[in-house]
């Protein structure tokens, strides 16, 4: 039996401690003091103290660091340890590699950082409760029909919990869920690069709470949302856009998806404002830039269709071909092309409801 043996004993005033098991699948390293403790046949407890101290899971795939670490492992088989429970105290960070995909093309880690983190792992799902200034990184590289695509998502909050797949699982999304309170800041970047060209995608972001679902790659925000963002893509124009609203929700595309533009649909309440910047191409083929401004209740866009709806007293600016000038109507449809750009815009309202006045030159 690994040295786990030496139950109940304390080891200090050491430069650094260290632990393996005997397939070192865990490792207990830079450690100035080690307790570690017999609980069953099959598990150990473990409690110390570091500059910071690390803990490295290998099977799991977690490495965590922390100025004090204690935890629960279980032994699967002979030598071989698994951190079912943990306690981590000041400046915590944890990092949580999952296996690559098919043929070595795809990579995803989740990192996250917090001045106190507990987590329990149980059979189906994990979950990670974190207390003070949080960040959560989820990262992803794939390489997929000649294209490579790196992925980022950061939010930053004030703690909240997460759950995630069991560690240890080779879920390579094992971020599942995570809710935050705020003030909230979050980021997705998208970088694509091979067949076709390259793209560059960034959103940005802040709200009062939010909520993140990975199966719907849903961020859902509350306490007042406001975005903003750029697309820049190999012979296509440049699409830049801010939104705001009380409350709502923006799901954003899977990996991999064959597209530069972030958004799969989203779904806004309250006070919505609107900015989209593009170009689009004139009669005497130049591209001209297009600058449309609104204001509604609601918002609702739809990707797959190419359609932004927003409803609710809304008043349009445009100064492009399609719209030159300002509109006001109970709704206001906006049809988008492949690129993005704007198509057409239909404009529904009761009788007197809808007005277009021109800008004059």
């Amino acid at each position: 039996m690994a040295s786990l043996v030496i139950a109940g004993v304390a080891i200090a005033q050491i430069h650094s401690v260290q632990f393996r098991d005997d397939n070192q699948t865990m490792v207990l390293g830079d450690f100035t003091s080690l307790m570690l403790e017999v609980v069953d046949a099959n598990t150990r407890s473990f409690k110390g103290s570091g500059n910071p101290a690390v803990g490295i899971f290998k099977n799991q795939g977690l490495t965590v660091k922390a100025k004090n670490i204690s935890g629960i492992a279980k032994q699967t088989k002979p030598g071989t340890y698994e951190l079912k429970s943990g306690e981590l105290r000041g400046n915590v960070v944890l990092v949580l590699e999952t296996p690559k995909g098919d043929n070595s093309s795809s990579e995803n880690t989740t990192t996250l950082t917090c001045p106190k983190v507990s987590l329990v792992s149980g059979e189906t799902r994990s979950t990670i409760t974190l207390l003070g200034s949080t960040s959560i990184v989820r990262q992803s590289n794939t390489l997929k029909n000649g294209i490579r695509e790196v992925q980022k998502l950061t939010l930053n909050g004030s703690g909240g919990t997460v759950h995630m797949a069991p560690i240890g699982s080779n879920n390579r999304k094992p971020l599942q869920i995570a809710n935050l309170s705020g003030p909230i800041a979050f980021r997705q970047s998208v970088d694509r690069s091979g067949k076709g060209g390259t793209s560059n995608t960034v959103l940005t972001g802040t709200a009062g709470s939010v909520g993140f679902e990975e199966s719907r790659r849903e961020i859902t925000a509350k306490g007042g949302l406001a975005m903003e963002g750029q697309t820049v893509a190999t012979d296509q124009p440049t699409v830049s856009y801010t939104l705001r609203s009380s409350s709502g929700s923006v799901q954003l595309f899977p990996e991999g998806t064959a597209t530069a533009f972030p958004i799969l649909a989203a779904d806004l309440d309250g006070s919505v404002q609107l900015t989209y910047k593009t170009k689009k191409k004139a009669k005497d083929g130049t591209m001209q830039p297009v600058t449309l401004t609104g204001t509604g209740a609601k918002l609702v866009y739809d990707d797959a269709s190419r359609i932004m709806r927003l409803s609710g007293n809304v008043v349009l600016k445009g100064n492009d071909t399609v719209l030159g000038g300002t509109v006001t109507a109970d709704e206001a449809i906006l049809v988008l092309d492949g690129d993005h750009t704007i198509l057409r815009i239909e404009l529904k309202g009761s009788p007197g409801a809808s007005e277009l006045r021109e800008e004059k030159p």
